[in-house]
């Protein structure tokens, strides 16, 4: 079944008892997620819906997993999303970590804000520093204790190792982390942003049609 759905994850969503009818979401690095009736029976797999269908995968960057070791020698695995049509070298990149920070963990597909900066030129990374989801208990543990410490440092051994690859430009590389927390600013304030927020999702889904939509 994996095999019929190249460059995809197929995931098995639901099923039905005796009819042998399956539910299978698809996804990819390139586009959304895509929804298929699969029916075991007769080994055949109807597209039902596409989560933003009007996106082109053709026209959005391809996402590439990386592995290297911090300097303490902890195996960290990562994601770069690369954008369509530029060699790997010399590129501007955004680090992007993710929030948590623990028990998080980036996965392999389409990430909507690693896409956005790709289409303007951007490589963005995206490591799974120690504390991280998805590698077990013990990964876990190592980054108790170690918030600014050595999980701060394998974010920076990730962005040196992408310089050192000569992925990324070492003028142009930037550690970002975005994070919003409503408990720090007042009601009032709060509903100030999300009104701003909203008006910026519109144009943000605007230039989104521009740099991924289907001609």
């Amino acid at each position: 079944l994996q095999a019929s759905f190249p460059g995809s994850l197929v995931v098995v969503e639901g099923r039905t008892g005796e009819s042998g009818l399956m539910l299978l979401a698809a996804h990819s690095d390139r586009a959304p997620v895509d929804y298929f009736l699969f029916d075991a029976q007769a080994r055949r797999a109807s597209h039902l819906a596409s989560r933003r269908s009007w996106i082109d995968p053709e026209r959005t960057a391809r996402v590439e997993p990386f592995t290297l070791q911090a300097r303490d020698g902890l195996e960290l695995h990562g994601y770069l999303t690369l954008p369509v049509g530029l060699e790997p070298k010399g590129l501007p990149m955004v680090v992007m970590p993710h929030g948590g920070p623990f028990n998080i963990a980036d996965l392999w597909g389409f990430d909507e804000e690693a896409q956005l900066l790709a289409s303007q030129g951007w490589a963005v990374l995206q490591v799974n520093f120690r504390g991280s989801g998805n590698r077990g208990r013990s990964f876990v543990l190592a980054g108790y204790r170690q918030w600014g410490a050595a999980m701060q440092d394998d974010v920076t051994d990730a962005t040196r190792w992408a310089i050192e690859q000569g992925i990324a430009d070492a003028g142009m590389t930037n550690q970002t982390i975005y994070e919003i927390r409503r408990s720090d600013v007042t009601r009032s304030a709060y509903d100030r942003a999300r009104e701003s927020f909203d008006a910026v999702g519109k144009e943000v889904e605007g230039l989104l049609h521009r740099a991924w939509g289907r001609d």
